[in-house]
């Protein structure tokens, strides 16, 4: 199913009013999982000629006017979902801005659109690593501490490996929260 058909980002939605209706306390998109979330699906393809008058397929893979776009595309849904739910919306995201933008993730449009409440960096090693010990430099989550400063969207980073021990835990968590983690 793809975001990029307005019929899928509508059964999405209605997934998620069903489950309001059980009394949840917010939704979770977990948008490290399953990529690509957007490629070269026909609505992006015409929606991209008609806005730049060219066709995406004649781009380099990362044009950044071609990534913009998709994000774009991912952000009306992230709209259509606040205008849905009076629920608070965490997400998941990548590592840094550049793996947000080729997986068509753009949480600073988001953040600036008040339509994520929690964001979650899934790690800050590349390629969604998350068997190797994560946030090991703290220093690393600074551009998400930048990019949420001032707004109402909470940062917390996720972290986890199956070799952590508590201890680790705690001191990643700490170092965390020393360096701007909510």
């Amino acid at each position: 199913l793809s975001f990029a058909y307005p019929e899928v980002r509508e059964h999405i939605i209605e997934t998620y009013r069903e489950m309001v209706a059980y009394g949840i306390d917010g939704v979770c998109l977990l948008y490290n999982r399953r990529h690509p979330l957007l490629e070269y699906e026909q609505p992006l393809i015409d929606g991209f000629l008609e806005q730049h008058g060219k066709d995406p397929h004649d781009l380099a893979e990362d044009d950044p006017t071609w990534l913009h776009y998709r994000a774009g595309v991912l952000t009306g849904f992230m709209r259509e979902l606040r205008d849905a739910l009076s629920l608070p919306i965490t997400a998941i995201v990548m590592s840094n801005e550049q793996e947000n933008l080729a997986q068509a993730l753009d949480p600073a449009g988001w953040i600036a659109a008040g339509v994520v409440d929690t964001l979650v960096p899934y790690t800050d090693l590349p390629e969604w690593n998350h068997s190797a010990f994560s946030w090991q430099n703290p220093e690393a989550l600074r551009p998400y501490v930048e990019l949420t400063k001032g707004s109402s969207c909470e940062l917390a980073p996720c972290f986890h490996t199956p070799a952590m021990k508590a201890e680790d835990y705690r001191n990643t968590a700490a170092g965390l929260a020393d360096n701007g983690a909510d």
